[in-house]
C-alpha cells in the first residue's frame, strides 16, 4: 500500500533543493486532486507542503500568487479524520474562499466574522461544534474570545469523536507585518491554536502557514511565533526558487511636480494602448532573453501569455476602452474626514474613488475589527461578479481574492514596502495573460 496511507513522505527533496513526488504515491495522490478538486496535476511546490502536513509536521509554504496555496491545506484535511481552522486576516478573503469551495461542490465549509449577526455566529459555531463544518474560516481575533476558546477546547467531549487536524494561518507574513503593529493577536496565533485545538492523540494541532512572499526577516519572525524548532527550519520552509511572473510587467509613472490624480486619470484612459505595447511577440522574446542572460532561466516564457484570436492572430487591445479591463487601484490609507465630513486625506480610498474618471467603479477597505457597511459589501460583490470593472481599495481587498482576469494594478502611493507592492501587484494576471503593475512615484517622496 502506498506510503501516503501511512502518512509518510509523498515528496522528496533533491540535492539541488527541488522536490519530486514518490513514484508509488503519484497515482493515488493524483486521483484525489482529479476527482475531488478536478485538477489535472499538482503545481510546483504544492506536493512538498502537503507531504509535511500529512506527516503532522509544521510547514511554512511560500507559493507565488495563483500557485494554489488553498489546495495545500484542503487536500490534507480531506485525507485526515479531523477539522480544520483557517485563520484569514481579511473578511473578503475568507468569504471568497468559502464561495470558491462551494462553487466546487465542497459545502462542508463556513466562515465567522463581524459582518454576521450574533445569532448567525452562534448557529455557525453550533454547526462546527457538531461536525457539520470541516473548514471554518475565522479571524485571528476569534482566538482571544472566551466562548470560541471553550468550544474548540471541548470539541472532543461529544460522542461524535471530533478533533482537529490542522490550523492554517493564511497570509502568514501578517504574523510579522501586522503582529507588531495594529493586530497584536497575530503574535499569539501559534501558541493559542496549539493550546486550545487538540488532535485525537491529544497532541497540539499541526500548523500550516501560507503566503506568497516573505523576506528572510519575516520568515525568522514566523518561525519564532509558530515555534518551529531550529533543527527543522530547513525542511519546514517550502518555497520554490522560480517565482518569475513572465506575464506581469512593472511600469513607473513619474508624478514629480504633477497632480497625482490627474496623472492617474490620464493614464487610465490610455490603458488599452499601453497594454497593446506589451502584447507583442518581439517584446516577449526580448524579456525571455533578458531572463535567460540574467537569471539563467527562461522556461516559463511562452506565447500563451499573449492575447490572440481563434486564428492565432494578435488581438488589437488598443481598440478596447477602459471598461473592457478589470483594474485594482491600491491606496495606502482608508477614510479620513474632518468634523464637517470633508475628505482630509488625498492618499486615501474615498478621495481616489470620488476623483477616478470611471463610470464603472467601486471601493473597498476594512480590517476584521471594522464593521463593513452594506455599501462597501455591495461594491465588493459587484467587482468580483464583473458588474463593475474598477475598484479602489487598500491592500485589505487584494489578498487571495480568486479573480483571475484583473489586467492591471495601480499603486497610487508607493509605501516603501517591497513586500506590500509584490502582494498587491500579484493580484493582476492570475490567468497568466499579459498584465501590468503601474507605480506612481514622486521623487520628493523617495
Amino acid at each position: 500500500m502506498c506510503r501516503l496511507v501511512a502518512l509518510q513522505t509523498i515528496g522528496e527533496k533533491k540535492d539541488d533543493g527541488s522536490y519530486i513526488s514518490v513514484s508509488e504515491c503519484r497515482k493515488p495522490i493524483n486521483y484525489f486532486i482529479q476527482n475531488i478538486f478536478r485538477k489535472v496535476s499538482f503545481r510546483e511546490g504544492q506536493l512538498p507542503i502537503i507531504s509535511r502536513a500529512l506527516q503532522q509536521k509544521p510547514v511554512i509554504g511560500l507559493l507565488p500568487t495563483g500557485g494554489g496555496k488553498s489546495l495545500t491545506f484542503q487536500l490534507p484535511t480531506f485525507l485526515q479524520s479531523g477539522l480544520c481552522l483557517v485563520v484569514d486576516p481579511i473578511k473578503s478573503l475568507m468569504e471568497d474562499q468559502v464561495r470558491v469551495l462551494k462553487q466546487n461542490w465542497i459545502d462542508c465549509c463556513d466562515f465567522i466574522n463581524s459582518n454576521l449577526k450574533r445569532e448567525d455566529k452562534a448557529k455557525k459555531l453550533i454547526d462546527f461544534r457538531y461536525g457539520e463544518t470541516m473548514f471554518l474560516f475565522i479571524s485571528p481575533e476569534r482566538f482571544v474570545m472566551q466562548d470560541f476558546r471553550n468550544i474548540i477546547r471541548t470539541i472532543d467531549i461529544s460522542n461524535l469523536g471530533l478533533a482537529f487536524s490542522y490550523c492554517v494561518i493564511d497570509e502568514v507574513h501578517c504574523v510579522s507585518e501586522w503582529g507588531h503593529d495594529f493586530r497584536t493577536t497575530y503574535l499569539m496565533l501559534g501558541k493559542n491554536s496549539q493550546r486550545f485545538a487538540k488532535t485525537k492523540s491529544e497532541k497540539a494541532v499541526s500548523l500550516i502557514g501560507l503566503t506568497a512572499t516573505a523576506s528572510f526577516d519575516v520568515l525568522a519572525d514566523i518561525e519564532r511565533e509558530l515555534q518551529i524548532h531550529h533543527n527543522d527550519v530547513a525542511d519546514a520552509i517550502i518555497m520554490i526558487e522560480n517565482t518569475i511572473r513572465p506575464e506581469l510587467f512593472f511600469r513607473v509613472i513619474d508624478v514629480t511636480g504633477k497632480d497625482r490624480i490627474n496623472e492617474l486619470n490620464n493614464d487610465f484612459g490610455k490603458f488599452g494602448s499601453n497594454l497593446q505595447k506589451l502584447n507583442n511577440i518581439s517584446l516577449i522574446e526580448r524579456s525571455q532573453q533578458h531572463h535567460h542572460d540574467n537569471f539563467n532561466d527562461a522556461e516559463q516564457f511562452n506565447q500563451n501569455i499573449l492575447f490572440k484570436n481563434q486564428l492565432g492572430e494578435l488581438t488589437d487591445l488598443s481598440a478596447k476602452n477602459q471598461n473592457d479591463f478589470l483594474r485594482n487601484h491600491f491606496c495606502p490609507t482608508k477614510e479620513q474626514r474632518n468634523v464637517a465630513g470633508e475628505i482630509t486625506d488625498t492618499r486615501g480610498v474615498p478621495f481616489v474613488f470620488e476623483n477616478l474618471s470611471s463610470n464603472s467603479k467601486g471601493f473597498f477597505y476594512a480590517s476584521d475589527e471594522d464593521e463593513i457597511s452594506q455599501e462597501i459589501q455591495d461594491h465588493f460583490e459587484n467587482f468580483v461578479t464583473d458588474k463593475s470593472k474598477h475598484i479602489v481599495c487598500t491592500k485589505a481587498f487584494g489578498m487571495g481574492i480568486d479573480k483571475k482576469d484583473i489586467r492591471s494594478t495601480y499603486h497610487y502611493f508607493y509605501s516603501g514596502s517591497l513586500e506590500s507592492l509584490v502582494q498587491e501587484a500579484g493580484r493582476s494576471g492570475r490567468d497568466k495573460k499579459i498584465s501590468e503593475a503601474n507605480i506612481l512615484i514622486s521623487k520628493a517622496s523617495m
